[in-house]
């Protein structure tokens, strides 16, 4: 029952202030994106070794190379938002990083990652 009333407490504090994560960038926003990160950070060890093993398929090398290189690459990952998420609750009444920003790209842990090599845009004349 304990349980129970621990995630329903959880569940409802998201429920509330998620709608608030859609607005512009403010305190509210930072320190919900602050809370679920503290909260989500252990799911980048799943994703990370998820990825390991998708490109380690991709390389045609063995999956257990990815797999293993995923596990770590993901504590670190995981220590990272972590670390970030208690940066944005306890300074979220404070614009640093310049307006509220993330300091970890994605914002959240299930938001989609951009390359990290993308190709640099070539100026138009």
């Amino acid at each position: 029952m304990k349980i129970f009333i621990n995630f329903s407490v959880i569940f409802l504090s998201l429920a509330v202030f998620c709608p608030l994560s859609f607005a512009a960038n403010n305190p509210a926003q930072k320190f919900n994106r602050g809370l679920i990160n503290i909260i989500t950070s252990p799911l980048e060890i799943a994703k990370q070794i998820n990825k390991g093993w998708k490109q380690s398929a991709q390389e045609s090398k063995p999956a257990g190379k990815g797999i293993f290189s995923g596990f770590f690459k993901g504590i670190a990952y995981s220590a990272g938002r972590l670390g970030s998420g208690v940066w944005d609750v306890v300074t979220f009444p404070v614009k640093t990083p310049k307006n509220y920003d993330p300091l970890m790209k994605p914002e959240f842990v299930t938001g989609k990652d951009t390359p990290a090599t993308e190709p640099a845009e070539k100026p138009t004349k």
